[in-house]
């Protein structure tokens, strides 16, 4: 599973550096229609070269998920996209979001879902919260200069 994990980070650092390159030089709406594409054929295509069917584990209440996070990359690539095109840096944007993101979830996770969250946890989750005032904190001083 780490290697996994290791090639998932990665890959997502490959893709951040990539559309903030990409949304300074073409349309930000293309670069999410690009990279939307991409992220659904690959893996539909690997879907199919496998082998598999959409019966058994892949059920209609995991494919009608599967349509409400597809909805939300949408948001998310021509959100971030257009962060990027309109002067966003990589320093910044990233962080706020991804800190944002993993806190919003894993709230989420805890009040809907019951999913249990340690005190370790939750000590990360205050870190996350510190590191994002940090970076708000560091542009909003930046404007005042």
């Amino acid at each position: 599973m780490y290697w996994l994990v290791l090639l998932a980070t990665v890959a997502y650092a490959v893709f951040l550096v990539g559309i903030s390159r990409a949304a300074l030089f073409a349309d930000s709406n293309l670069v999410a229609a690009i990279v939307n594409a991409l992220g659904t054929f690959v893996p539909l295509g690997l879907f199919l070269y496998s082998g598999a069917t959409f019966a058994g584990e892949n059920n209609a209440k995991g494919i009608v998920w599967a349509l409400v996070a597809g909805i939300g990359v949408a948001i998310f690539i021509m959100a971030l996209s257009r962060a990027f095109s309109i002067g966003g840096n990589v320093g910044f944007v990233t962080p706020l979001v991804y800190g944002g993101s993993i806190a919003l979830a894993t709230i989420v996770g805890w009040l809907v879902y019951k999913e249990q969250i340690s005190p370790w946890q939750f000590a990360g989750l205050l870190l996350v919260g510190a590191g994002i005032g940090c970076i708000v904190y560091a542009r909003y001083k930046q404007t005042l200069t």
